[in-house]
């Protein structure tokens, strides 16, 4: 993994957390993506994002991205709405207890709540991906222009949802 990204003179495996950590706006997480053990994750990413050439890099990438508040407020809804939920399942459904690496390697990130019952087991709630989609619509109608596309995507699948009495349009 030590081979080089190219211009940016970056390793490949710092180049995908570079890409990684500005997509999820999650340092550990974008490192365990990107293929650190997940063990250490947070302390590889914690130097990793001490180093300067990382640090312009990722800089460079969500100044393209024009990243604001809005704009991680987005990548979260878009993460809730269209995220996997593998990873829940996969937890509801082990018998056996997880080891704190691959814990820390699930995605949980749809994951609204997780307690555990009397009698053993969990009970898991996933977030609204219906409300998460709503939301979206909303953060796209309010600029105008910049999503012409996903705002007709949107506009679809809600008249379409309204249409077989799912939900009422706004």
């Amino acid at each position: 993994m030590g081979q080089e990204s190219g211009a940016s003179g970056l390793s490949r495996q710092e180049e995908t957390f570079c890409l990684l950590y500005a997509a999820l706006h999650d340092a550990r997480e974008a490192a365990a993506a990107a293929g650190y053990p997940a063990a250490s994750a947070r302390e590889d990413a914690l130097a990793l994002l001490a180093r300067p050439p990382i640090r312009r890099r990722v800089g460079s990438l969500l100044k393209r991205r024009r990243v604001g508040s809005a704009q991680i407020a987005e990548d979260g809804l878009l993460r809730l709405a269209f995220g996997g939920v593998s990873d829940a399942v996969r937890l509801m459904l082990r018998e056996d207890q997880l080891s704190d690496e691959e814990l820390q390697r699930l995605d949980l990130y749809c994951v609204s709540t997780l307690k555990r019952v009397k009698g053993g087991g969990f009970e898991l709630t996933l977030c609204d991906r219906q409300k998460a989609l709503e939301c979206l619509l909303r953060l796209w109608q309010e600029t105008p222009g910049e999503n012409d596309a996903a705002q007709q995507f949107f506009r679809a699948i809600q008249k379409g949802v309204a249409s077989e009495g799912g939900c009422p349009d706004e």
